[in-house]
């Protein structure tokens, strides 16, 4: 897989030959001390930007229930930093304060998502930086897959070997689908999503509409085909070229034997302290965790590929041009964690016309009561 430069460009300098950071008295800066300072700077703003740890930073991340990842890429926690002044780099060992000037923009293209930051150095000079969003994505490597149908009793096998495919970590989020619906001049959706918070799922979209926010950004909504290739854990790893299509049962573990909830699922006994049992909340977050909080984008919930939020929280929805009827990823907060239904492969049906029992095919999973609040997320995929 390529490796993604975090920040793109730092352009341009206007008005530093002559004057220079407060120096005092003007001084023609050669092209080397130009260089070096930007060198250091996109260094320093790229690990900011990637992992979104940085000292004192504690006042600008204010989201509820997040994992730490949520910040990194983050634009608003970025321009955060710098409004509190806590980007702060050296020029020959004088702190030099940052200011961002304006609004920072963004721009959507065919392959990422960038942002665009006018910042003030040192309160005169006009900096432009250009930030990716290069922690969007999992690169799906290319190698033979099962994609599991009929409740995983059929494995069919494929293979992406040829293909370079992308697929959103995560679950499409509140504030993307904010910016896109103002770029698109939804108003509707504008004032829904205006109310919601940033950090939280984006639910319960048409498929239209999930359709139009994929291709904004040149992709499509994540197939159901290529959602168990990025979640089921491959048997031999190192062997792209090997067909053993085993497909464990959970993303976490090449071993179901191994882990607590196929255990709870076997009905076997489990010793579930406080420990295991927030862990497997954020893994699988099902009926079970009732009283606690979702922990969106946990790392918890990573699978083989990078990818989070497969197991547990909200229905996904996906395409599936195979089995149009097996369209829904059913592991959700709707069920316990005894049910077979947290489980990768295991899918029902929504029919894309409303929320209510009768817009679902759930099988043998059919819930008791159906609840009045149901929520469906999706996520989006794009191929190069």
């Amino acid at each position: 897989m390529k490796k993604i430069v975090i920040v793109t460009g730092i352009l341009t300098l206007s008005g530093l030959v002559g004057y220079f950071f407060g120096q005092k008295k003007p001084v023609d800066l050669t092209l080397v001390e130009k260089s070096d300072f930007l060198k250091d700077f996109s260094i320093e703003v790229g690990k900011i930007w990637r992992n979104a740890d940085h000292e004192g930073d504690t006042i600008c991340k204010k989201a509820k229930n997040v994992d730490e990842s949520y910040y990194q890429c983050n634009p608003s926690y970025f321009k955060c930093l710098i409004s509190n002044s806590l980007i702060t780099p050296y020029y020959q060992k004088n702190k030099i304060s940052i200011a961002q000037n304006g609004e920072f923009q963004t721009r959507v293209t065919p392959s990422h998502t960038e942002y665009l930051f006018d910042l003030l150095v040192d309160k005169k000079y006009p900096l432009k930086l250009r930030l990716k969003d290069s922690c969007r994505e999992v690169y799906l490597p290319q190698r033979f897959y099962p994609f599991m149908a009929n409740q995983r009793t059929v494995t069919i096998e494929w293979d992406s070997f040829g293909r370079d495919i992308f697929v959103d970590k995560n679950l499409v989020r509140n504030k993307d689908i904010l910016n896109w619906a103002k770029r698109s001049g939804k108003e509707k959706i504008v004032q829904e999503f205006e109310k919601k918070p940033d950090e939280e799922i984006a639910t319960n979209l048409s498929i239209e509409d999930m359709s139009s926010f994929c291709s904004s950004q040149g992709k499509h909504i994540l197939s159901a085909r290529v959602y168990d290739a990025m979640a089921i854990h491959p048997e031999d790893i190192a062997s792209p070229d090997i067909k053993l299509l085993r497909a464990p049962y959970f993303p976490w573990s090449r071993k179901n034997t191994e882990t607590k909830i196929f255990k709870i699922q076997k009905n076997l006994e489990v010793n579930l302290s406080e420990s295991d049992r927030l862990r497997l909340c954020q893994r699988v977050y099902s009926s079970d965790c009732g009283e606690l909080d979702y922990i969106h984008q946990s790392i918890e919930s990573t699978t083989w590929t990078g990818a989070k939020e497969t197991l547990g929280g909200v229905f996904e929805y996906m395409t599936n041009t195979i089995h149009p009827r097996e369209n829904l990823k059913l592991s959700s907060r709707y069920y316990p964690w005894k049910s077979k239904v947290h489980r990768l492969g295991v899918r029902g049906y929504w029919d894309g016309e409303g929320f209510s029992a009768n817009n679902f095919e759930l099988g043998k999973y059919n819930l008791v009561k159906f609840p009045d609040n149901i929520e469906i997320g999706f996520r989006c995929m794009r191929f190069k």
